[in-house]
């Protein structure tokens, strides 16, 4: 009978945490992605006290199995670093990026926390980035209905360039973006207008890896901060692309995907819940002039030539060869696989 009753408890313990992850915290008036911390249900206020524990204990004890890799002192995140930026907000987008469970939460959480500390995406200036920056590729411009900090990414762009700095210049909009966010109203992520009218992988500063490394960062160490994807004008290549990797990715991230051609999306405009027309650039049929023009993107390819040797065609056919191939092809140019 005790064996019984242990087992019927233990199941009802179960069936509890199940529903206590389902619950949701009220969100208070004026708020827009997260509640405030105080409005939190009972289950997610412990879930939130336990992560409160593990960051100290990344503070404290640097001899945990995160940090055993890291010999010297200097390698390791100081506790001023580690809760500077585990603050209550960002525990609990690691909590709901993984489903409320805290021991995988904590781990995702240690991660980004020593990839912030090699990285230091905070630490990139404009200066850094201003080459790149200047062919308008990709760059923050102004808000959505909600507060969100809006991304173009203009892939015809993509100026000549390592991955590496292409890199440098998403990760310092991305932090910049952060820093722009009104907390006070729970905004906690950005949206995306990403381009591809006019884009080809045998252009010069088409880079393979980069998408690769740039999703890899977002899902990894940069949880909850998405918030919708516009893909415009997507041509043949993403949209077989898209077909296949759609299928490994959660329900809750496709749905925050939307395909337009650039017309619809002018047309979507007047009804649009994201965008007003004052706030989104005149192309995507807004009042905004482009924060970068077509003139700037010219002056800025025409110091690139000046400056970086030529592309040759031999150099771009491991680009084009990708194109000609089928979906193992496609999947291989966005640096993924089967």
């Amino acid at each position: 009978v005790k064996g019984g009753e242990e087992r019927e408890g233990a199941m009802a313990a179960a069936v509890s945490a199940v529903s206590a992850k389902k619950s949701k915290s009220p969100m208070r008036a004026g708020r827009v992605d997260t509640p405030h911390v105080d409005d939190l249900v009972p289950a997610e206020a412990a879930a939130l006290a336990s992560m409160r524990a593990r960051r100290d204990a990344l503070c404290t004890d640097f001899r945990a199995v995160e940090w055993a890799g890291a010999k010297d002192s200097a390698a390791r995140p100081t506790p001023e670093f580690v809760r500077e930026f585990c603050d209550d907000y960002c525990l609990l987008r690691y909590l709901r990026a993984r489903a409320w469970d805290v021991d995988d939460a904590a781990v995702m959480l240690a991660e980004t926390v020593k990839w912030r500390w090699s990285a230091r995406p905070d630490r990139i200036e404009f200066a850094d980035v201003a080459q790149q920056a200047a062919a308008g590729s990709n760059y923050q411009h102004g808000f959505d209905k909600l507060g969100h900090p809006v991304f173009y990414m203009r892939a015809r762009r993509d100026p000549p360039g390592t991955t590496k700095e292409k890199l440098d210049l998403i990760l310092y909009n991305m932090e910049q973006g952060i820093r722009s966010m009104d907390t006070s109203r729970g905004i906690e992520k950005f949206v995306y207008i990403i381009d591809l009218k006019a884009f080809s992988v045998s252009q010069a500063g088409a880079d393979p890896k980069l998408a690769q490394q740039w999703i890899s960062i977002l899902q990894s160490h940069y949880p909850e901060r998405l918030g919708c994807v516009f893909v415009v004008d997507a041509g043949l290549i993403f949209t077989g692309f898209w077909n296949i990797i759609s299928y490994f990715i959660d329900s809750e991230t496709r749905g925050k995907m939307e395909f337009k051609s650039q017309d619809r999306f002018r047309k979507d405009l007047p009804s649009s819940p994201w965008f007003s027309a004052s706030a989104i650039e005149s192309d995507y049929g807004g009042l905004l002039p482009p924060k970068v023009s077509d003139s700037d993107y010219a002056a800025a390819m025409s110091k690139f030539s000046n400056e970086i040797e030529p592309v040759s065609v031999e150099d771009r056919k491991p680009l084009v060869k990708h194109v000609a191939s089928k979906s193992k092809g496609k999947l291989s140019y966005f640096g993924l696989s089967r």
